[in-house]
């Protein structure tokens, strides 16, 4: 159970109280619109910190299986810096020399492919690319001979 009281309100929630006169003394009230946006903001701010933890949360268990010995046969894609900073996508892989195709997808929560781009690179190493992303969460998955091979989210802001 969590009690508001009035210096929660005014501390919190300032700009949605307003002073009224009631029965000859001043009392503070709430601007129901005000409140509502403010309400709005605060659950969206939520929704993209959950988002961030669970794209944190992705990291470290794909850290977990990285800082195991990696042999020539596991292939990845891993996101080094997330959220996305100047437009630029920076990743580590592992490709086996013997695979034919590679290619990278970026695309939407929602499925909607934006960026299919082949990918030449074999080997263990770094690379970047260039995304020019509105603000959001999308997915970066890595394509090898055919299959879907892995997913990354990834934040761009």
């Amino acid at each position: 159970e969590y009690k508001l009281t009035t210096n929660d309100v005014l501390k919190y929630y300032s700009q949605s109280t307003m002073e009224i006169l009631l029965d000859g003394q001043k009392q503070i009230a709430f601007n129901p619109e005000n409140l509502f946006y403010e309400m709005l903001i605060t659950i969206q701010e939520q929704y993209k910190e959950i988002a961030n933890l669970n794209i944190r949360l992705d990291q470290l268990e794909k850290e977990n299986r990285t800082n195991k010995e990696i042999s020539l046969e596991d292939n990845f894609i891993k996101i080094t810096e997330n959220p996305v900073e100047n437009y630029t996508l920076r990743f580590e892989y592992q490709i086996s020399k013997n695979i034919t195709r590679a290619k990278i997808i970026l695309s939407t929560v929602n499925g909607k492919s934006l960026v299919n781009i082949p990918f030449n690179e074999r080997g263990l190493g770094y690379s970047s690319l260039s995304v020019d992303l509105p603000n959001g969460l999308y997915l970066c998955t890595l394509i090898l001979d055919g299959k879907i091979l892995e997913t990354e989210k990834f934040v761009v802001q």
